[in-house]
């Protein structure tokens, strides 16, 4: 069991949807251990600046003043702590300087941040070295991040809890995609297969969140776009889902990105028609709970089995449920954090 007053500090840097899934969420969970965690955004302000949205480097530009400004309001916090936990991406001085807050520091990410598309090898190196050890989503991010520092563990994502939402009544099939601009590309590697379900089935409906209505990908008057949404929309729309897609590309992006989503189709109580990948395999259970496609023929074929297959669907859909225990998996991968942490300041104790 984790040690019991254990003081963790989390810091995150603006209400991102890795902080939900790798912090916001275990506050809950750390009052089961009898653990203080405390969760500070040192980019708390940046939502008063939402006009800025659109301008280029408007925050990067905001953070120099935001990031110390809430570094000294929430001083206290930061040394008066066990463990500093940050997720996610802070500047450098902020990593440079943070072992000097307390006994342990610990890095966080749920993204191959080594790659271009986020920050890159060099980049990404300087902050690693600068903490205790690091925590991440899955083994591809494992081994990649050890080759830098060698102390870190996997720990999974929390999933939302679905328990109080009410499906709305309708008919039809309605198919779903969760992601966002940036993870637009995955969506268009199916564009093919998808009109073709929407041409051959007219009870068939397609909503994409996070999709950008301007770069339409599949013109069709059955598919429906919410392109902002929050952690209580996504719930309310996945609720109201049958299926859940999850394309990926053949690429170390897509590989080390993880299944996050899966799991997260999967709390909703919906099967997973994914693109075949290193760690998909091992997630799906072809026919029980989803199916795996390697061609694009695949997606069509299997979405039409599903949709087809009404007694099919309910029946992957109940065993999900049964299966998929939301509670237990948060807690576990919660107790499996802190007693990281146990071992990460015993070891600190030694020194």
């Amino acid at each position: 069991m984790p040690e019991k007053g254990l003081r963790v500090t989390c810091v995150i840097f603006g209400m991102q949807p890795s902080s939900n899934v790798r912090a916001i969420g275990r506050e809950k969970i750390a009052a089961h251990f009898s653990i203080d965690w405390r969760t500070i955004n040192l980019e708390a302000d940046w939502e008063a600046f939402k006009f800025f949205r659109g301008v280029k480097y408007a925050r990067a530009i905001l953070r120099i003043f935001l990031v110390p400004i809430n570094l000294i309001r929430n001083w206290r916090n930061l040394t008066d702590t066990d463990v500093l936990y940050v997720i996610k991406f802070p500047p450098i001085w902020f990593s440079r300087i943070a072992k000097y807050f307390c006994k342990v520091v610990i890095y966080d990410f749920d993204d191959p941040m080594w790659l271009k598309q986020f920050v890159g090898t060099k980049k990404f190196a300087k902050h690693l070295t600068c903490y205790d050890a690091f925590t991440c989503d899955n083994e591809l991010q494992l081994d990649s991040a050890k080759i830098i520092n060698p102390v870190g563990k996997v720990i999974e994502g929390l999933v939302p809890n679905f328990n109080g939402h009410t499906p709305a009544k309708r008919s039809g099939v309605k198919l779903i995609w969760v992601g966002s601009r940036s993870t637009q590309m995955y969506l268009k590697s199916i564009q093919g297969a998808l009109t073709q379900v929407l041409g051959a089935r007219d009870f068939v409906s397609l909503r994409l969140l996070g999709a950008d209505r301007s770069n339409i990908l599949i013109d069709h008057e059955r598919v429906s776009y919410l392109e902002v949404y929050d952690e209580t929309e996504m719930q309310n729309e996945l609720c109201d889902a049958d299926i859940g897609l999850f394309p990926v590309l053949n690429d170390e992006l897509s590989s080390a990105r993880g299944v996050h989503k899966a799991n997260i189709y999967f709390a909703a109580g919906i099967p997973v028609v994914a693109t075949s990948s290193l760690l998909i395999q091992d997630r799906i259970k072809p026919a029980l709970t989803g199916y795996i496609c390697y061609t694009m023929d695949d997606w069509s074929k299997n979405l039409l089995s599903l949709i087809d297959n009404e007694f099919e669907l309910l029946e992957m859909k109940g065993r999900i449920q049964f299966e998929f225990q939301i509670d237990k998996r948060n807690y576990e991968s919660t107790q499996e954090l802190f007693e990281f942490f146990r071992d990460l300041l015993e070891l600190s104790k030694r020194k």
